[in-house]
Parts: C-alpha cells; sequence; structure tokens
C-alpha cells in the first residue's frame, strides 16, 4: 500500500510534463505572467522580469548554465518586448504613442526535476526614472522563417501586448527617504499572509522596495515548480509595482534528495532560486550580484536611500553540504561592508534566513545552529574548506567564518532574519552581551547590532515555550503575521515597525537615535584616529601641569629671594 501510494505520488507530480501540452490551463502560450520590477545593471537603469508558458515539446534553448558559463548572448530564437514610458509623455493604458519600445532576452528553462518547460524573459530599460511613476507593456516574439529558403525572418508576436502596469523604483535623490519592507517565511497558501497587505501599501505609494528573506512558498519547486509559480504570479500583484527582492532561505534549496552528495554542490541544487532570480535569462537580481560584485545570487547588496542592505545566504553554516561557499561569502561580505561609505548611507542592514539571536525552545534552532552563524562553523569539522581570513582571537577559539564579528567590525546597525516563525527584537548585543535601555523603544548610540526575527509573514507559528534572554527587548505572543517597515529618513534617526497584516496596526516598533559623526566611514580608522586624539589631548595635559608646577615653584623662589642679592 505504502509503494503504491509513493508510485501514485511521483506519477501525479510528474503528469503536468507528460499529459499535455500547458502547464496552466488559464494561460496561452506566451501569456504574461509572474512580472516583477528590479535593478538594472547600473544605477541609472531597471529590468522588468516575466515567466510564460511554452508547449512541453519545445526543447530547452540552453542548457542548464553555471554563472561562469553565461556570456550573456540571447541562446533562443524567443525575444522579450516592453513598451515603456511616463504618462506626461503619452506613454499609459489610454495611449501608447508616447511609449518607447525595448526588447530583451527570452530564454528557455527546462526544469530538471519534471522537465516542464517555462520561458524566461527579462528586458533592461536605460535611464529609468527613479523615484517617478512609469506605465509599461510586455509581450514575447519569436523570431520566425518569412521565406521558404530561410533567408529571411521577422519577429512574430506570440500574444498582444500585455495590459499596462504602473510601477516606480526607489528614488536615488540624495535628499529621498524611500521606505523599505522586510518579509520572510511567507506561504501564500497560508491565511493570513502578507501579500494583500504589501499590494495595498505599495499602491499607496508607503513602501519603495520589498526585501524577503527566504522562504519564499512552501516549496517553490514542488509539483514540478508549480507551486513557485503560483506564488510568483500571486505576490506580482506586489512585484509589478515596486522591486520584491528575494533571498535564499532553506525552501529555496530544490532536490532535498541530493543532499547527501556534497560533490554536486550545485547542480540541481537550488536550481530554482537560481534560474527565476536571473541565471537563466540573464538579469534580474543578477544585475545586483555583478553591481556588488558578488559571484552569485546567494548573496548580494544594494544601496536604498540612506539604507546600505546586504543579504546572505545562511545555510552553509547549517548545511554540511553547502559549507564550500563559507569562504568566498565572508570574504565577500568583508569587502562589501568595508566599501559602505558611511556619508551618503549611514545605516547599514545585513539579512540573512536565519537567526543569530532568537529564542523558541531547547531545539537546535535558537541554540547551536544560531551559535553557528554567529561565532562561525566548528574549524575541525570544516577543515577541508579551506581557512578562514579571520584569527582565532577575532572569530573565536576553533571557529570560523562567524558573522557576528563583521557586524561588530564594521558597526552593522540591524540584522533581519526569519526561520523561526514569530516575531523577537533583540537590544544591541555582541557575544551575548546586551547593551540595555530604560526605553525599550529607543536606542541612542548602540555600539552594538540589534537582531528582528520575522518569520512569520504568512505560516503557522513557532510558539515560544522557552522565557526571554537577557538580550530580549520585545517578543510577540499573540504571534501576529506581520512585515517590518524602515525608515531612515537622515543619519540620527532609523525606525523599524513591525506591521500586522491584518489591520495595519503596529505590534513593535523601535526608535534608534545617533549623533551625526558618531561613525566614520572607516569605522577601525575612526577608532584609531580617537585613539591617537587621546594621546594627543594626555600629552598636551601632561605638559601643561608639569609646565604649571615648573611655574609655581620659580614664583615662590623668586619671592623667598633676599632683596640685597
Amino acid at each position: 500500500l505504502v509503494l503504491g501510494l509513493m508510485m501514485t505520488g511521483w506519477i501525479v507530480a510528474n503528469a503536468f510534463h507528460y499529459s499535455g501540452t500547458l502547464l496552466h490551463s488559464k494561460y496561452t502560450v506566451g501569456e504574461a505572467e509572474q512580472i516583477a520590477l528590479s535593478f538594472g545593471p547600473d544605477i541609472s537603469s531597471c529590468s522588468i522580469y516575466w515567466v510564460s508558458q511554452v508547449e512541453s515539446t519545445m526543447k530547452s534553448a540552453i542548457p542548464f548554465p553555471s554563472l561562469e558559463e553565461r556570456d550573456g548572448g540571447n541562446a533562443s530564437s524567443f525575444f522579450a518586448q516592453v513598451l515603456f514610458g511616463r504618462e506626461e509623455e503619452g506613454c499609459s493604458p489610454d495611449t501608447s504613442e508616447g511609449c518607447t519600445l525595448h526588447s530583451g532576452y527570452a530564454n528557455v528553462w527546462t526544469e530538471s526535476r519534471c522537465g516542464t518547460p517555462r520561458l524566461l524573459h527579462n528586458v533592461v530599460i536605460p535611464n529609468c526614472p527613479m523615484g517617478k511613476s512609469f506605465y509599461y507593456s510586455v509581450r514575447t516574439a519569436e523570431l520566425r522563417n518569412t521565406t521558404a529558403d530561410g533567408e529571411t525572418a521577422s519577429l512574430v508576436p506570440l500574444v498582444d501586448f500585455s495590459p499596462f502596469r504602473k510601477g516606480r523604483l526607489p528614488s536615488t535623490h540624495p535628499d529621498a527617504a524611500p521606505v523599505l519592507a522586510l518579509v520572510a517565511d511567507l506561504d501564500h497558501t497560508h491565511s493570513p499572509n502578507c501579500i494583500a497587505a504589501l499590494t495595498a501599501v505599495a499602491a499607496a505609494g508607503e513602501i519603495d522596495m520589498v526585501l524577503h528573506a527566504g522562504d519564499t512558498a512552501y516549496d517553490m519547486d514542488d509539483s514540478c515548480n508549480l507551486v513557485g509559480d503560483e506564488y510568483f504570479e500571486e505576490s506580482s500583484s506586489i512585484s509589478e509595482q515596486i522591486p520584491y527582492l528575494w533571498g535564499v532561505g532553506d525552501h529555496e534549496g530544490g532536490r532535498k534528495d541530493l543532499s547527501g552528495d556534497c560533490s554536486l554542490r550545485v547542480g540541481y541544487d537550488y536550481e530554482t532560486y537560481r534560474m527565476r532570480m536571473g541565471e537563466g535569462v540573464w538579469g534580474r537580481q543578477l544585475y545586483l550580484s555583478q553591481r556588488s560584485l558578488s559571484p552569485t545570487t546567494f548573496y548580494f547588496s544594494i544601496n536604498v536611500g540612506l539604507i546600505h542592505i546586504a543579504y546572505v545566504n545562511t545555510n552553509p553554516y547549517i548545511l554540511g553540504c553547502h559549507s564550500w561557499m563559507l569562504q568566498s561569502q565572508y570574504d565577500w561580505l568583508s569587502r562589501d561592508l568595508a566599501s559602505v561609505n558611511r556619508t551618503a548611507t549611514p545605516w547599514v542592514i545585513v539579512a540573512g534566513h536565519r537567526a543569530m539571536y532568537c529564542t523558541k525552545s531547547m531545539d537546535a534552532e535558537c541554540t547551536t545552529e544560531a551559535d553557528s552563524i554567529r561565532y562561525g562553523v566548528e574549524r575541525g569539522q570544516y577543515e577541508s574548506y579551506g581557512s578562514s581570513q579571520c584569527g582565532e582571537n577575532e572569530c573565536g577559539a576553533g571557529r570560523m567564518f562567524g558573522l557576528e564579528h563583521l557586524l561588530k567590525k564594521f558597526n552593522v546597525d540591524m540584522y533581519f532574519s526569519g526561520h523561526t516563525h514569530h516575531y523577537e527584537r533583540s537590544f544591541p548585543v555582541n557575544e551575548g552581551e546586551p547593551q540595555k535601555y530604560v526605553e525599550l523603544h529607543k536606542y541612542v548610540n548602540p555600539k552594538n547590532t540589534f537582531h528582528i526575527v520575522g518569520g512569520i509573514a504568512g505560516v503557522d507559528p513557532d510558539e515560544f515555550t522557552v522565557g526571554p534572554a537577557d538580550w530580549t527587548s520585545f517578543r510577540d505572543k499573540a504571534y501576529n503575521v506581520l512585515w517590518g517597515k524602515v525608515t531612515a529618513s537622515n543619519a540620527s534617526y532609523f525606525r523599524f515597525e513591525a506591521v500586522a497584516a491584518e489591520d495595519g496596526s503596529i505590534i513593535d516598533y523601535v526608535e534608534v537615535y545617533r549623533d551625526d559623526e558618531y561613525f566614520d566611514e572607516d569605522p577601525s580608522l575612526m577608532r584609531s584616529f580617537i585613539y591617537m586624539l587621546s594621546g594627543i589631548v594626555g600629552a598636551l595635559l601632561v605638559i601643561l601641569i608639569i609646565g604649571g608646577v615648573l611655574v609655581m615653584l620659580f614664583s615662590r623662589r623668586k619671592k623667598e629671594t633676599p632683596e640685597y642679592l
């Protein structure tokens, strides 16, 4: 019976590949779905991405590529086309006369689990009007022969242009203060979830970008990737309006049945995430990786207003087969944080799927696993994967690649994570020692990073079965489904809010106040300068004291000298 049920499940899971030509009956070939705005290859450009169906008889135009193997060339006969412009230029749902036509890549991706194909599109828009609204419409075209001898070819649209969408990207003006939304652990089938709430606030202009810290659908590659299709289509109500960035979590890993073979490294592993995030069509979030000098879509960074955000993959700290990534990611994060201009972007956020500080139960998630991310993996356990760039005195004896060391070294303000399905906020903390405040919602000149666990954007909660830690500032025991709202209006003020998805109420908040000259661009240079200045001031005080004593002695001796002398 068990074997029969397993075989039935396998047949159902693979039936999409063998029983018909289309994966979704409600869409036609070439019809745009899962539309998403993102950033382009430079700070003045943006990109538009979407997915459409193709017939299952069509063959993949490209093999599954590694990042190193891609050269950016169009490898198929399909092309993506976008009509783009602003309303004052004559481009809107009412007229397309003032729209500009842009073309880009469209490649067939045949996912490996079931062999089902999808057509991935990406078009770069140069000179994108940052901070201003625009309209756009998309379609797919195919290069086809128009003469019998095949010497003449032309682009033939597979479908008409889609209805116009209205979008915008965060302003890059130095005085702008874009608002960032943070979410993690969002199952689109869970009720309630944050999709409707984020759609509404994006339409109202109340947020400018979303960062999703892992666990996008459960799991996106299930049912021959149909779960991922459904999630990205439903969340496109947000992503077609503003950039919605996705970071990798443990539910993006894919093919858990292959996790025992460490030699595969990527291959099937993370396939769906990598292809959907731009490696299958050369675009989308791959541009962010390139702009932040990252070799992969697993970790990247971006400046949004006064905030620098870096995302890291925390899975290698827990999953041995992924630990080959630790060295390169640690080195990249070190370089990235060292390069931050704290005058232009005075606030720094690091995000990753798993938490460094959390309370839940006595299981490994908030104990040994959190310690591995915070202090690093055991040196002996991962010695075959290379040596760390930091010494034992910095990373902790016997441990490698600890992230908290970098948070402290580069004065990171906040670390955001999910994975643990509830909301919790810490005091500023380092090595377990908190910097406590009487006012729980106000941190003034914090010396360390404060941590937010927000893995409850649309999942069943993990209840607190242990008490708060010494570093705990707030825990939401009502287990509200929520999202995080980040505002940085100037170099002295930063605010984080936990917003309930159902009614928009503020569940928790914290305000961070900082002196204007609290940080130098290089924290280590700042400390060295302070030490040097202190030494100079100290030396001057010593000289003044000695000089004063000598003056007093000379004056007294002069008074005691007999007049006849």
